[in-house]
């Protein structure tokens, strides 16, 4: 277990720096849980299968104020023009990209995988605590970001990923 906790956190740390570098110009820096500026509130959250070649669930909250500041810079529009539906589409679009490129990373460069749609998960819904095989936080722009990745057959994830 161990050795696939390191694994993910060390590609994932990457995969989430490439994703917001690329999206939206914006660095991240890992950090352990307690130094999230968090209030449940602020975050919105969405989650997505890996369907294929194994079965895991990939969440992600990002602060709303850093969703904000995505959109910004992906349609050069002024924080006032922003509309929820810009604030869905860019969570759902980054939680996509992070699932494509972990994924990507994690299986062999022959090993083809799939993928659901991203689903926006309602603020009123029970957070997410059993199978969860990895946590990761982050800051990006001193925002929080946090992934969790849930998979009921741990041993099928840790022999997959020891390609």
């Amino acid at each position: 277990m161990e050795e696939l906790q390191h694994l993910l956190g060390e590609k994932l740390s990457g995969v989430v720096d490439e994703t917001f570098e690329t999206m939206a110009f914006i660095n991240t820096e890992e950090v352990d849980e307690d130094q999230l500026p968090v209030n449940e509130e602020q975050l919105r959250e969405a989650r997505l299968l890996v369907t294929s070649p194994i079965v895991m669930e990939i969440h992600l909250h990002l602060a709303e104020e850093l969703l904000h500041q995505i959109v910004e810079t992906m349609y050069t529009i002024d924080e006032e023009d922003i509309t929820d539906e810009q604030i869905v589409d860019v969570l759902a679009e980054t939680l996509n990209t992070l699932a494509g490129r972990l994924m990507t990373e994690l299986l062999p460069p022959d090993q083809a995988f799939s993928l659901s749609l991203p689903e926006i998960v309602p603020n009123d819904h029970t957070p997410l605590d059993e199978n969860i095989v990895f946590s990761a936080f982050y800051l990006a722009d001193d925002l929080p970001v946090s992934i969790k990745i849930s998979a009921a057959a741990l041993e099928e994830l840790e022999g997959l990923l020891k390609h």
